[in-house]
């Protein structure tokens, strides 16, 4: 299941900040954790939360000139960024969604809150 568009351009990467316990559960909110996901394409990396009710902010670098990622250019909200950076955010975030419906196949790993230990409301609302 690719797109051939965008596929040898974009880097989609999702990671869980659960533990796992001795007794095989995994510890914490998968939710509440740190992030969800990264996307990448060209020069630009953008790290999101994976719940909107996460008090974790997202955050954008220019990875070309800001390699050790030490400036957030959504500064701590999003609001005092410029018209540029925010259509970058966006388009970003519509490149992981495409890439997550694509995925997401006949299971609904990125549509049903059953995927994230039944919390929230599914990836794709939620990012």
């Amino acid at each position: 299941n690719t797109n051939s568009d965008y596929d040898n351009e974009v880097v989609v990467s999702e990671w869980d900040t659960r533990k796992p316990t001795k007794t095989g559960d995994l510890t914490g909110s998968i939710l509440r954790g740190t992030y969800g996901f990264m996307v990448v394409k060209d020069n630009w990396k953008l790290i999101i939360v994976k719940s909107e009710s996460n008090p974790a902010k997202d955050q954008l670098y220019n990875i070309a000139i800001d390699p050790f990622e030490m400036n957030n250019m959504l500064q701590h909200n999003g609001t005092s960024a410029s018209k540029d950076i925010v259509g970058k955010v966006e388009h970003l975030k519509a490149l992981l969604i495409e890439w997550m419906k694509r995925m997401n196949g006949s299971k609904g790993l990125y549509s049903k809150p059953v995927f994230n230990a039944g919390e929230g409301r599914g990836d794709i609302v939620e990012v």
